[in-house]
């Protein structure tokens, strides 16, 4: 009777050890394939690289910088063109004209 138990218990753990292992398989050909079918889906979607998405932001970030610079000057430039005529400034309703102050294409 217990060589019949041992062996019912050799035969039990082998066949858990063998469920086990072809689990594994299983799973690595599971994840294969899903792995497979995630690479297609991306390629799909036609996403852009990651250096593609950095260099696009870095020309972003510098227009942006480049965009507050050139507000600055022209703030500085329309002061500067103000102050250039205070007389009419104190007669006028307060609506400037930039053009006014430039050279007319006849000069």
């Amino acid at each position: 009777m217990q060589k019949s138990s041992d062996r019912l218990f050799d035969q039990l753990a082998k066949f858990i050890t063998d469920c086990t292992s072809i689990t594994q398989d299983a799973k690595g050909e599971v994840d294969k394939i899903l792995y497979s079918q995630f690479e297609k889906f991306i390629t799909r979607m036609d996403l852009v690289s990651r250096d593609e998405f950095e260099v696009v932001r870095d020309i972003a970030s510098r227009t942006r910088m480049e965009n507050d610079t050139l507000k600055k000057e022209l703030e500085i430039l329309k002061k500067m063109i103000l102050d250039l005529r205070p007389a009419e400034n104190e007669k006028s309703t307060g609506n400037h004209d930039l053009t006014d102050n430039l050279p007319s294409k006849s000069e």
